[in-house]
């Protein structure tokens, strides 16, 4: 037997293939090395004689062998799960019973089955590792339990699995609760594809798990019993068995993968943690208080409120109020709300807000009242001329280019590393120097589909200032203001055979829309290499949705409950929140800064940028991701069987 070269072959192969491939591939060694062994069990001399003890548990350290190939490569497969006390099967049996209750024993079923079979299986090894301080008897009553017909036997337990996992109406039921309307996958981190896959993963462990126990029992038999070469038939029939089972489990994932979603994103963002969970665009649209005289170019008041809807802010002239704010660069949409009125200042420029609240005097209250920590001013209309009333307007103010605006997105691509084969893992919103980043997870590209978990990284963004003379507004990145303040929600997907490997901002300069782009290379799955002999291909997005209108919308850490609309193939203004609300203090939407990544790091098929929210909420931009489809790759290992419909 070459036992020890099969293993070393096993675990280096494992290491550049994915999940299920390898374990089909694993099921076709196991496969020979068992029929290999079996042969060599029925040639080895008096193996049936008592005075062989010696060749008898040579045959067994050989089943010993098996069991350690299948034991750590097996372990290397299910080397990045995040919960190491707790497979997939049974997390999925503790929480997706709460919303299938038509499959609610099935999940447990199998999450039992799959407890007593390891069970055997550990047995098992046990048995043939000592199998000198054991006598005959106990080992064959222990071989007669693991493959007799009765319903507690590996072979009955292994058969009744299988007809549960493969049937029609379970898959389909189980795949309605891993679309991203729910949010199973999401604590998961993987697509529903994803949970799909490593769902099948752990059957065809299982599947494998008991092939070896049904074998090694037939295995102690065809040693110990007094019939030499009465269970060849039986051992056929566990072969066939397996085969079928593992075809079968093949076609199923490849039929039912076609329809589960790659999309990964990340859910609730609770708690809310400014810089950890979201960020915001700050000091970009608030709402200002200045008085007529302040507005008009002649420094009248003979105009009401609303005849300054857009227009710069004039010189303060005698106005002590307008001294104590900072000037404006732009003012826009001014209305009239009362002759008087009480405001508390914000702290400064590093609280994102002009003002805490306003008291009318009327009583009505924009923003949320609350102790002041400032000193409150009272401003009431006066009268100029005695014919003309100078009230104070409530305006909304583009605050332009300022030391302490963070209204700056990035547009400088962002690209993986290709010529050391990286390619895009994930994605997060970041700020770096006053500037959002569309920030990426690179890891290197292994044959059929594998990622190097020792190679992922998060890029570290550009490090430039919006000060440096050779970084260029509307080439480099791009200063929002009143007049170009809209994102693109899109996804943008590779074509077949391609994978992402960057992703960057442009602006339409038609739109004055921010359009996301990707990048996206060929490779060779088998051998897993880029090509780089040729530029990126670069997929865009040109056609535009409608506006999705975030009208009198509060801000949206104000939501105790998590988003339920996700919006895309639209697009979104950035804007001031509602003024009676917060005063208009505040720029929505705010973005979603926590990684999206798999729990299991794969290339990707696209990615995409979003709206999630509530009613009445400002809401999230967020980005999300779409795991690699590996149902082209999937096919029946077993060629010469025919899966069982």
């Amino acid at each position: 037997m070459q036992s020890s070269l099969l293993c070393f072959f096993f675990i280096t192969f494992i290491s550049f293939v994915s999940c299920s491939i390898a374990l089909f591939e694993l099921s076709v060694k196991v496969t020979n090395v068992i029929s290999e062994n079996f042969a060599n069990a029925n040639e080895s001399p008096n193996v049936t004689d008592p005075d062989s003890s010696n060749q008898k548990l040579l045959l067994l350290l050989e089943l010993d062998s098996i069991t350690v190939e299948v034991d750590e490569i097996i372990g290397q497969i299910q080397r990045s799960d995040k919960d190491k006390n707790s497979n997939i099967i049974s997390r999925m049996s503790q929480n997706l019973p709460l919303m299938i209750n038509d499959h609610k024993s099935t999940l447990k079923d199998i999450h039992m089955s799959q407890i007593y079979l390891n069970d055997y299986y550990k047995a098992m090894k046990k048995y043939i590792r000592d199998a000198d301080e054991y006598n005959s008897t106990v080992l064959l009553d222990f071989a007669d339990k693991v493959s007799s017909a009765s319903n507690n036997s590996v072979s009955s337990m292994v058969k009744l699995l299988f007809e549960k996992v493969v049937d029609k109406s379970f898959i389909e039921n189980v795949l309605k609760h891993l679309d991203p309307i729910n949010n199973y996958y999401c604590h998961e981190k993987q697509s529903g594809a994803e949970i799909l896959h490593t769902f099948m993963n752990e059957i065809q462990t299982i599947n494998i798990k008991s092939y070896v126990s049904i074998y090694t029992a037939y295995m102690i038999k065809e040693i110990y019993s007094e019939t030499k070469g009465s269970f060849k038939k039986a051992v056929v029939n566990a072969s066939e068995n397996f085969q079928m089972r593992t075809n079968n489990l093949t076609s199923t994932l490849k039929t039912y993968l076609t329809t589960a979603s790659l999309e990964l994103r990340r859910c609730d963002l609770q708690p809310y943690e400014y810089g950890e969970t979201y960020l915001e665009i700050r000091n970009f649209l608030h709402g200002i208080i200045i008085n007529k005289v302040n507005l008009d170019p002649n420094g009248s008041c003979n105009k009401e409120c609303n005849a300054y809807s857009y227009i710069k802010h004039y010189n303060c002239g005698s106005n002590e109020w307008c001294w104590k704010e900072a000037m404006c660069s732009k003012v826009i949409g001014c209305q009239y709300v009362d002759s008087s009125m009480e405001v508390c200042p914000s702290k400064g420029y590093k609280t994102n807000r002009r003002y805490e609240y306003v008291k009318l005097g009327n009583g009505r209250v924009l923003g949320k009242e609350k102790p002041c920590d400032t000193d409150i001013t009272s401003l009431e209309t006066y009268r100029s001329w005695v014919f003309w009333k100078c009230s104070y307007c409530f305006c909304l103010c583009d605050e332009g280019r300022k030391f302490y605006t963070q209204n700056h997105i990035n547009m400088r691509p962002v690209e993986s590393n290709i010529h050391r084969n990286m390619v895009v893992t994930g994605l997060q919103f970041i700020e770096h120097n006053h500037v959002i980043h569309l920030q990426i997870q690179e890891g290197k590209l292994l044959p059929n589909g594998q990622i190097d978990l020792k190679s992922v990284q998060w890029l570290a963004p550009e490090d430039y200032q919006i000060t440096q003379r050779n970084y260029v507004d509307g080439k480099d990145y791009h200063t929002l203001s009143w007049e170009k303040r809209s994102l693109q929600l899109v996804d943008i997907m590779a074509k077949e055979g391609n994978v992402v490997t960057g992703v960057g901002f442009v602006l339409d300069k038609f739109r004055n829309h921010l359009r996301l782009q990707v990048s996206t290379r060929p490779f060779n799955f088998t051998t897993g290499e880029l090509t780089k002999t040729s530029k990126a291909v670069v997929e865009d997005s040109y056609e535009v949705g409608p506006q999705l209108k975030l009208d009198a919308v509060d801000i949206p850490t104000s939501s105790k409950l998590p988003p339920n609309q996700f919006t895309t193939n639209k697009f979104v203004k950035f804007t001031n929140s509602d003024f009676q609300k917060d005063a208009g203090q505040t720029t929505v939407p705010f973005l979603d800064a926590q990684p999206v990544e798999s729990a299991n790091p794969v290339p990707l098929s696209g990615v995409g940028i979003f709206h999630k929210g509530r009613p009445e909420f400002g809401g999230f931009i967020a980005p999300r991701i779409f795991t690699y489809n590996f149902t082209n790759h999937l096919e029946p290992i077993f060629s010469q069987l025919k899966t069982n419909d």
